[in-house]
């Protein structure tokens, strides 16, 4: 017998959908956890999201 093909999706973390970020939709980010940081021209963690991380997959982005 063979086994069903799994999705290419089946890997991603339900909650952040595959991110690893608490708010992956964060419009300041867009899910990075960090933007640019103008003053040096590094980054920095992002000011409106703080960079957190989905408690789900540890911000893996993988499922648990």
């Amino acid at each position: 017998m063979s086994q069903p093909t799994p999705k290419l999706d089946d890997w991603k973390c339900e909650e952040c959908d595959g991110t690893g970020m608490d708010f992956a939709d964060c419009p300041e980010c867009q899910g990075n956890g960090w933007v640019d940081d103008e003053e040096d021209g590094g980054t920095m963690t992002c000011p409106t999201c703080d960079g957190c991380k989905c408690e789900t997959c540890k911000g893996s982005g993988e499922r648990p």
